[in-house]
């Protein structure tokens, strides 16, 4: 698939048919924060795009099936995975984006794949779609508002607050951390301090 003759239209229309009415307006408003983001940071607009549209594509998949998927897929599923699948479905949306959807550009497939618990090292452009997840407009909780504000004047230091406040609400709620989350806030501050 050539990302630059991309039919936005025809995978809109099918997402809406496969994704909740609330996971396709989050889409949506992912894929518009994401564009955002990319023409202020000068990344790959259509990059974004693509991978925001995609990016939740395996959210309506119940835990059991996330696994098969990955099983399927040759997908590694560690411990923190077993016990919260629906931390596949950024690997997993990336592998059937591939199969099912013919994305092909592998910049786009590893922007779905990680925007959920990220990396160290990430592209701006899994670094936008990561930060566009939390802050797309329909989020209305304080913190994403305020970390919206905040990606205008300092993105770097936005990405930072963005794990931290995603890291506070899994200790608030007695979830499960997965290591990658506390590794990609870590990363985001080293890159700061440099």
């Amino acid at each position: 698939m050539d990302k630059n003759n991309f039919d936005e239209e025809k995978y809109l229309a099918i997402l809406s048919d496969i994704l909740s009415p609330s996971r396709f307006s989050h889409t949506v408003g992912v894929m518009k924060k994401s564009v955002e983001y990319a023409k202020m940071l000068g990344a790959d607009t259509e990059t974004v795009k693509i991978a925001a549209l995609f990016h939740d594509c395996a959210k309506f998949l119940r835990p059991e099936e996330l696994l098969e998927h990955a099983q399927r897929y040759g997908i590694e599923v560690d411990e923190y995975m077993q016990r919260t699948p629906h931390l596949l479905h950024g690997p997993v949306g990336a592998a059937l984006a591939k199969e099912k959807y013919g994305i092909d550009d592998e910049n786009i497939l590893s922007v779905i794949e990680k925007h959920t618990l990220g990396s160290l090292d990430m592209t701006i452009e899994e670094k936008i779609v990561f930060l566009a997840d939390y802050t797309e407009d329909g989020r209305k909780y304080p913190s994403s508002q305020k970390i919206r504000q905040l990606a205008k004047k300092d993105f770097p230091l936005a990405l930072i607050k963005c794990s931290d406040e995603s890291i506070k609400h899994l200790l608030a709620t007695g979830a499960y951390i997965h290591p990658q989350s506390i590794i990609t806030r870590n990363g985001f501050i080293e890159e700061y301090k440099k």
